[in-house]
């Protein structure tokens, strides 16, 4: 799902261009999973990038990080991530496809939200790798 589409789609409800400014100027905290950081850190980072349309979203850490932290601008941060995850979850742009065995998938974690669906087999194989640009993730 491109980022693109989603800051786009969301530009254009009632209050639009109110939640843009807040996801894009305020720092949410995300609350990295253990699997991440064994001491469960947070992390303060915008989740909109205006300038690079381009997007950290993780919800479940988001929330978490946010039901431990909060600050002034908290409601509205709240309804702003509300409207940003309502854009998501009902947006008909998203692209669902099967990896099939042997598949390589790649995906630009600022430029498209991806998720997957749960699995059962504890015998898969899964790589995961990161890659930067002159150092910079």
């Amino acid at each position: 799902m491109s980022a693109n589409d989603i800051i786009s789609d969301l530009s254009y409800l009632d209050k639009g261009k109110q939640y843009l400014k807040t996801l894009s100027e305020n720092r949410y905290p995300f609350k990295t999973p253990k699997s991440f950081d064994e001491k469960e850190s947070v992390i303060f980072s915008k989740i909109i990038d205006i300038k690079s349309n381009s997007m950290r979203f993780r919800l479940d850490c988001i929330l978490k990080g946010m039901g431990v932290y909060k600050n002034a601008d908290h409601a509205a941060m709240t309804s702003a991530l509300n409207a940003l995850t309502q854009v998501i979850n009902e947006n008909k742009k998203v692209r669902e496809f099967k990896a099939l065995e042997d598949d390589l998938i790649i995906i630009d974690n600022l430029k498209g939200l991806h998720a997957r669906q749960p699995f059962s087999d504890q015998n898969r194989h899964y790589i995961r790798a990161r890659v930067t640009k002159n150092g910079n993730s």
